[in-house]
């Protein structure tokens, strides 16, 4: 796959994500993709689709800036800056992710995403979440919660 294509394949999903159209956004995985999330896990397939349903879900007022660092014949990089009021706590969180992706044949067949935990537990739980949010014990409990939501969808 060319480059060009690439990019625009990456351009396309993040483009539907500012939209919030998770259906969208399935469409530019393949069937058997695996994304990789600092508080999701890893998840395959059709559940990546859920992960995006629930980051809609619980976010308002979503802006979102990206910037593709790289994007070679298979491979892509690229920075994404989030602004958004988290709806369980009505904090307001501002975010950078890098995001890694393989992609084969027109899609994204791996993505991986990095961002500080603490960081973004602080920003949403306050000083509770500036104070815990680096422990790993909290930090599981994150992730619990977020596995349940996708599991209940």
């Amino acid at each position: 796959m060319s480059m060009q294509k690439n990019e625009q394949v990456i351009a396309g999903l993040f483009n539907a994500y500012q939209n919030r159209n998770a259906v969208e956004m399935a469409s530019f995985y393949s069937a058997d993709a695996v994304f990789k999330d600092p508080i999701f896990g890893t998840v395959q397939g059709e559940e990546i689709s859920k992960v995006w349903q629930v980051v809609h879900s619980v976010t308002n007022d979503l802006y979102l800036h990206y910037h593709i660092i790289q994007a070679g014949s298979s491979i892509a990089t690229a920075n994404t800056y989030l602004t958004y009021n988290f709806k369980h706590t009505n904090r307001n969180i501002k975010i950078s992710i890098k995001s890694h992706f393989r992609l084969a044949n027109g899609k994204i067949v791996l993505q991986t995403d990095e961002y500080s935990m603490w960081n973004w537990m602080s920003q949403a739980y306050g000083l509770r979440g500036l104070l815990l949010g680096w422990n790993p014990f909290i930090i599981n409990r994150a992730r619990i919660s977020a596995k349940n939501t996708l599991l209940s969808i």
